[in-house]
């Protein structure tokens, strides 16, 4: 049986799902239904029981926030046996490793992979929170993280998350609010908090202040962040939330740190500046001002991790990363965008919305790249940052270079940016990966990611030279 009619053969049950997930509350029957197709991948006995188990986890993972190492990996193990599929199980768990962040379940992953065709039981891996940007467990949490440079410890490999006090699932999905329920949203992320704070909301976010924010610069916070939601959902064409976004600011990295163990339970590293939680619809951050960088960074992870869980990790962080410093000025977005470009963008004056604008990683670049910092750190081609993985991209490998997986960020973000300021193709480029379908692809996770840039964005070689060229002369103007 080819993948095709595996494909072909999920239709019938999809529709009875969804109608199942309608007819309750969004939030608990999306956990009910997991649970029930986990467990029934972990009840599996025989080939139909398995082939089972991985059409119904197959459109699970079509719902939002599906598209996760955990899902992945029991479609993988179901489908490896089954004799017709173990060909395309193998595929699958190149999938994972080339598209998530699994932490210590790595090796674990590969060894399971290699028994692909045996019929015992699968492996139960627990993908527990990840740290970093690329996590994505059970609960997931995303850091952003600082490199300072000259501080060679700080960086995203250095200190794991802790779970210090599991939330459970039923407290989390009640923090979730509708819109129409604002005036009690705002009432509980003040009753959540045992310092106090300064809540407001607006049509899409409640956003509450521990620190010394005026009334008028929380207004503005939350203008911006209702922009910035406007642009994701109108430029990438992502789903907006269907609960309120809470929003936590904070005025400093040690405040962070303690409402991080006070809301979630959690003891994050040192260095965050903020983090997003999907479980309750919630984003911290390190804000001082009305400028929001990490705000806005966080809520595009939010709003991609809704369909789009396995963005390869330059994509996903390199244009996460594009929006920490951004022009927003009322002129390049209006508050309801209604003039759409050719790529589907909020077009004002023949200017994008948002545009993402030079930033702090180019220190980084200059520090390591332009001024050859040691013999060790190379500025990677484009050929190996897109086909990097997660271990890759964050440098987990080779003796953990620190400087080098903040050079990897950095380029990505500059790539980002070289692909908004000098194509046309950012939009076109984005959409091209975050609709792949891995049950479609025949070839290997790395041809698949540079046939799809070459029929964008032409030869690769060339592309490289070019953007070098581009970079080196944005870095040697920047100001460190």
């Amino acid at each position: 049986m080819m993948l095709s009619q595996f494909k072909l053969m999920t239709v019938v049950s999809r529709v009875v799902i969804l109608l199942v997930i309608s007819a309750s509350a969004a939030g608990s029957a999306r956990a009910d239904e997991l649970e029930r197709v986990r467990t029934a991948w972990r009840m599996a006995e025989t080939e139909e029981d398995y082939f089972q188990a991985a059409k119904d986890l197959k459109i699970y993972r079509e719902g939002r926030f599906a598209k996760t190492p955990e899902v992945d990996y029991m479609i993988a193990s179901a489908l490896c046996r089954v004799p017709d599929f173990v060909s395309a199980g193998r595929r699958h768990f190149n999938w994972i490793l080339n598209s998530y962040q699994v932490g210590d379940s790595y090796d674990t992953i590969l060894r399971e992979m290699d028994r692909c065709g045996r019929s015992d039981i699968p492996t139960d891996v627990s993908f527990n929170v990840q740290f970093g940007q690329g996590g994505a467990g059970k609960s997931e949490v995303r850091l952003k993280l600082y490199y300072w440079l000259g501080r060679e410890n700080a960086a995203i490999n250095t200190e794991p998350i802790e779970i210090v006090d599991p939330r459970s699932p039923e407290e989390l999905l009640g923090r979730l609010y509708v819109a129409a329920s604002a005036d009690r949203a705002r009432e509980a992320a003040e009753e959540r908090l045992t310092v106090r704070a300064q809540v407001i909301s607006t049509s899409s976010f409640v956003v509450a202040d521990t620190g010394d924010h005026s009334r008028g610069e929380l207004e503005r916070v939350g203008q911006k962040l209702e922009k910035f939601l406007a642009f994701f959902r109108d430029a990438y064409r992502l789903r907006a939330p269907e609960h309120l976004i809470t929003v936590y600011l904070v005025p400093s990295v040690d405040e962070l740190a303690a409402v991080a163990e006070e809301l979630h339970g959690l003891r994050i590293p040192a260095q965050s500046i903020g983090y997003s939680f999907k479980d309750d619809l919630s984003i911290l951050g390190v804000v001082r001002d009305a400028r929001m960088g990490t705000l806005a960074h966080e809520l595009f992870h939010m709003m991609v991790r809704d369909q789009y869980g396995d963005l390869p990790p330059w994509l996903d962080e390199g244009t996460a990363a594009l929006y920490e410093v951004s022009n927003t000025a009322d002129k390049y977005l209006p508050d309801r965008p209604a003039d759409i470009g050719s790529q589907g963008a909020p077009i004002v004056g023949g200017e994008l919305a948002v545009r993402g604008r030079e930033n702090w990683r180019s220190c980084v670049l200059r520090k390591f790249w332009i001024e050859r910092f040691g013999s060790e750190i190379e500025l990677p081609s484009l050929r190996t940052l897109v086909t990097m993985d997660w271990r890759a991209f964050n440098s987990l490998e080779g003796g953990e270079l620190v400087a080098q997986q903040a050079v990897n960020h950095a380029t990505a973000r500059y790539f980002i940016l070289f692909l908004q300021d000098e194509t046309d193709k950012l939009f076109s480029v984005f959409e091209s990966f975050a609709k792949r379908d891995p049950f479609e692809i025949a070839a290997t996770p790395d041809d698949d990611t540079l046939s799809r840039l070459q029929a964008e964005l032409g030869d690769l070689d060339l592309l490289n030279t070019r953007f070098q060229a581009w970079l080196e002369q944005v870095i040697s103007e920047r100001n460190c």
